[in-house]
Formats: structure tokens, C-alpha cells, sequence
């Protein structure tokens, strides 16, 4: 079987699906309700960055004989 005529029909189905009309998405104004993405204070930054320093070191292995790794062992 002939690859070449099945990977033509793909490619032209993708670059069809691509040419459809974005004008209405582009236009459609945001819904107020939702926040605005770009809102993200410092305070959210390093509030965000404390807990995966968190997260990072609940998950990482500990010294044998440490708090930590009695409290991991449990």
C-alpha cells in the first residue's frame, strides 16, 4: 500500500480545517465574569513559589536519621 495518497489526503484536510472563518473568535468580546489572565500580582508569584519549594521538599528523599526521614518512614 501506498502511503503517499493517504498522507496527501491528511495534509489537505489539515490546511482545509485551518481555513475556516477565525473572524467571530478574534471579535467575540471576553466574558467579564472570567478574571483577566494577566492579573497575577507578586504577592500570587511568590505565594506560588513558596508552595512548590514545599511540595519539592515533601517530595525529595531525606538523610537517614533525620526528622524528616522518620517522618517520611512513617
Amino acid at each position: 500500500m501506498n502511503a503517499f495518497p493517504l498522507s496527501l489526503v491528511l495534509a489537505a484536510s489539515l490546511v482545509a480545517a485551518g481555513c475556516g472563518n477565525r473572524t467571530r473568535a478574534i471579535e467575540k468580546a471576553p466574558d467579564p465574569a472570567l478574571p483577566a489572565v494577566t492579573n497575577f500580582p507578586a504577592a500570587n508569584a511568590s505565594n506560588a513559589l513558596a508552595r512548590t519549594a514545599d511540595f519539592i521538599r515533601d517530595c525529595t528523599p531525606r538523610d537517614a536519621g533525620t526528622p524528616g526521614a522518620e517522618k517520611a518512614a512513617r
